[in-house]
This record gives C-alpha cells, sequence and structure tokens, in this order.
C-alpha cells in the first residue's frame, strides 16, 4: 500500500500463480470505493515488486518474464497518474549494474522531492545499487545507479527496502 491523493490509497494486487485474478495496480478513495484498476497481461506472469507514491501519482516496480520482451527477463519501474494512465516505464536491460536476470528479490522504490529512488540487486553476489529517476519523465540520472555494500553478503537473499526524505536517501540490507 501507498498513500494515494485525497486520504485515499494505492495498492498493489498480486494473487499469485494458481489465480484468475490478475497482477495489477489499484486506487482507493479514503472511504474504500475503488476508483481505478490497471492489470498487465494475462498471457504472461507479471511479478509485482514495491509502491512509493508522491502528489503527482504511483510509482510501481515489477518483473516481467522472457515473453514479453523479446527474450529477456527483466525489472521495470512505472509511474501511473492519479488518474491511472501511464506516464513512463523505464525498463534495465542492458545497464551494467541491472543487467542479471536471475536478480534476487525486487526492486524497492521511494520517492522524494521529484525523484525517485529505486533500490536494487542486480547481481548473485550480494551487491546492490541505487539509481534515482526524474518523477516527470523518468529519465535516470547521469550519475547514478551507485553501488551499495552490503553488511552482510551471506545473507544477500533478504529483502531490502529504501526510504527517502528531506534528508537523505536510506537503505537496509
Amino acid at each position: 500500500l501507498a498513500p494515494g491523493p485525497e486520504g485515499g490509497v494505492f495498492a498493489a494486487i498480486h494473487p499469485g500463480y494458481y489465480s484468475d485474478i490478475r497482477s495489477g495496480v489499484r486506487r482507493f478513495s479514503a472511504s474504500g470505493r475503488q476508483i481505478w484498476s490497471r492489470s498487465f497481461s494475462q498471457d504472461a506472469e507479471v511479478s509485482l515488486g514495491d509502491i512509493a507514491s508522491d502528489a503527482s501519482g504511483l510509482y510501481l516496480t515489477f518483473r516481467e518474464p522472457p515473453e514479453l520482451i523479446g527474450g529477456e527477463v527483466h525489472h521495470a519501474l512505472r509511474k501511473y497518474r492519479n488518474d491511472g494512465s501511464v506516464a513512463w516505464t523505464v525498463r534495465w536491460t542492458g545497464h551494467p549494474l541491472f543487467v542479471n536476470p536471475d536478480a534476487r528479490g525486487y526492486p524497492a522504490v521511494a520517492v522524494q522531492g521529484g525523484t525517485v529512488y529505486v533500490f536494487y540487486d542486480p547481481v548473485w553476489d550480494g551487491a546492490r545499487a541505487i539509481a534515482r529517476f526524474d518523477t516527470d519523465d523518468g529519465v535516470r540520472a547521469a550519475d547514478w545507479p551507485v553501488p551499495v555494500p552490503t553488511a552482510y553478503p551471506a545473507y544477500d537473499w533478504l529483502t531490502s527496502d529504501v526510504a527517502a526524505t528531506n534528508d537523505g536517501v536510506y537503505t537496509m540490507t
């Protein structure tokens, strides 16, 4: 869940492999009424990651299987506007820090002050990275991603998280 406009919430729905409900995101009003719902294709399993929101919309990380994008598994970040329309989608295929299709876990996401931060486990050796994107157009900052050392490499399978405040960006590894 992530806070939505006017006291409502956004929710990521991932029902699992044995359900006829599709993965997607929904926006609910403060009274619990569903305002909109956006689903991914039924033709392939899309795995949802993390969500965050700001006044302009919802940010969702997810993983698409090979049949959706030319034979490669990859992770992505998508922004939905408050009306449910897609503003942009960024996919990580080809960047050296985001190239491993077998990376553990899902990217964590946080948003603060016009910037989206994605904390990601790109490789199997316990290394992690943070990427920074503009909230308006999804463009990645030129000097990012940056590597993040892991205190406990033996436990690199643990879920990671990220938070952003006016004072900085914080990670849990």
